[in-house]
């Protein structure tokens, strides 16, 4: 299921159509647009990554698994930022100019590759503690105590996912000491 996107946008006094992983002039326009390329496993990509420079710009190649785990952890890290990568990725926005922002939106795109073709029902009832109703990609704990202790202490309240509900458990992708909340990725 390909993510929503505006159909068409004004450009500089051009109507551009726009559709997921192409951008398209208008007919009889006669100027070609860049093609903003839509994330899709590929499956010679080394492990350790590289840089592509056989197109008009440079693009990040790395394992399918790699990008996916790294992104996870990017997520526990700093989800601000890895939101805002998913967002642009969703949007087809260009690519960022530095090569941080390109690894960055190369483990976007896989995650949401994986979430749109390997999330699995979860195993738990899921909770998270907000202060605003979830939307989008949210972290979510298969423990409510969690939940109640982050929405006692900013004031929010707890939301709840049924078991059975699609994600990505954080577990499945990255061995990690610290995921004592049972941390699972769910698209809402």
């Amino acid at each position: 299921m390909a993510p929503e996107l505006p159909s068409v946008v004004r450009l500089r006094r051009a109507v551009v159509a726009l559709d997921y992983g192409r951008i398209r002039s208008n007919p009889g326009d006669g100027r070609a647009l860049a093609r903003v390329p839509a994330y899709a496993p590929e499956p010679n990509a080394p492990e350790e990554g590289a840089w592509d420079r056989t197109g008009p710009e440079p693009r990040w190649r790395q394992s399918h698994k790699v990008l996916v785990r790294d992104a996870l952890r990017s997520w526990k890290g700093d989800p601000v930022s890895m939101k805002l990568h998913i967002m642009d990725e969703e949007q087809g926005a260009p690519m960022p100019g530095s090569g941080t922002g390109k690894i960055q939106r190369a483990m976007a795109g896989a995650l949401l590759w994986e979430l749109e073709h390997h999330s699995r029902p979860s195993t738990h009832t899921l909770y998270r503690g907000s202060h605003v109703e979830p939307d989008g990609l949210e972290s979510w704990s298969e423990r409510k105590k969690v939940a109640e202790l982050w929405a006692s202490k900013r004031h929010g309240r707890v939301f709840v996912r049924a078991k059975g509900t699609p994600g990505l458990r954080v577990m499945d992708y990255t061995s990690s000491a610290f995921d004592s909340e049972r941390e699972w990725v769910l698209k809402g």
